[in-house]
């Protein structure tokens, strides 16, 4: 079943609009539920700019790897449609903003008994004979039935669908069915697929990031990932560097990667490219632990962020392995 369009619908290649998607060994996926975090802290003004930044980078990124989508947002959570939902999840997982994502089988609310035996046929595909299993209910809008209810009523319909041949265990199950229940609709899924978090792309300004070591990814990663947009710069005819602003391009395919002669490459000239890219900061990969003296410039006042400084070598070394891989 495809989503109700309206006001928080947003359409990429409508030609995919209410595609559904089934797997011929796992349960059926119409749509991919997409939490975000720290959005959901901001004031309603606030939340609603960055999850429309959100939204257009998650077109924005969609159109350049060639995946067609549609947008639903229901003022809690995005829900993305799209004819590849594997893609799209892939993809999805590596937007700055997003905490999570799952893929969902989206079912009309008809009654708890009904929902009940949507999620017992749909357990029959991710759970095993002999397992010990769960169920986690969540609700948003007004019903007869509490989210207890619904969990206690979903297992037991679980477990007759097996035959009994399954144990539950609240605490530490082999598998979980999870149904989150929003108004007249509900989603049911089994995983969640971690996200990078943060905030959206380009709703903290803008950054200058010169690259010549894989510590400068590293540090403008962590910036984009506080919302920056990033603007890589690299010496001209230095391959190498060229390759390590490619990975901050796995992250943000609509970057513009920047170049500048290698003789120029002291902090006068950094600062005036900070200008010329309209940057309100340079972005140093410098891991300390004392940085640089930086000159002072008579024309700005520039600013340097130096996010490594504080990392030991086993946390620098996980961060870095994340960024690059």
């Amino acid at each position: 079943m495809g989503p109700n369009p309206g006001a928080g619908t947003t359409f990429l290649q409508p030609g995919a609009y209410g595609v559904s998607v089934t797997s011929t060994d796992g349960p059926h996926h119409d749509c991919i539920l997409v939490r975000y975090g720290e959005l959901a802290l901001k004031s309603r003004r606030v939340r609603a700019r960055f999850t429309a930044k959100l939204k257009d980078f998650i077109i924005d990124a969609f159109q350049a790897y060639d995946l067609d989508c549609v947008i639903e947002d229901d003022g809690g959570h995005l829900f993305v449609y799209s004819s590849d939902l594997p893609g799209a999840t892939h993809r999805l997982a590596r937007v700055f903003g997003v905490v999570s994502v799952s893929q969902a089988a989206r079912v009309k609310v008809v009654s708890m008994d009904d929902l009940a035996g949507e999620v017992a046929a749909y357990s029959r595909h991710v759970l095993e004979p002999g397992t010990s299993f769960a169920i986690r209910a969540r609700r948003t809008g007004s019903h007869t039935f509490t989210s207890m209810e619904l969990a206690k009523e979903a297992g037991s319909a679980v477990w007759k669908a097996f035959s009994g041949d399954l144990t539950v265990n609240l605490s530490n199950p082999d598998g979980v069915v999870e149904v989150e229940v929003r108004g007249p609709v509900a989603y049911i899924y089994h995983q969640r697929v971690p996200g990078v978090g943060g905030l959206p792309p380009g709703s903290q300004g803008k950054v200058l990031v010169p690259i010549r070591e894989r510590t400068d990814v590293v540090a403008g990663w962590l910036l984009m990932r506080r919302g920056c947009a990033a603007v890589p710069l690299v010496p001209e005819e230095d391959e190498a560097a060229g390759d390590l602003a490619h990975a901050l391009l796995q992250w943000d395919p609509l970057l513009q990667v920047r170049t500048l002669p290698v003789e120029d490459w002291d902090w006068p000239v950094l600062y005036r490219e900070m200008g010329r890219s309209r940057s309100m900061a340079i972005v140093s990969g410098v891991r300390g632990p004392e940085v640089p003296d930086l000159p002072l410039d008579r024309n700005r006042d520039p600013v340097v962020f130096f996010p490594l400084v504080g990392l030991d070598d086993e946390a620098y070394a996980q961060l870095e392995k994340r960024v690059m891989g």
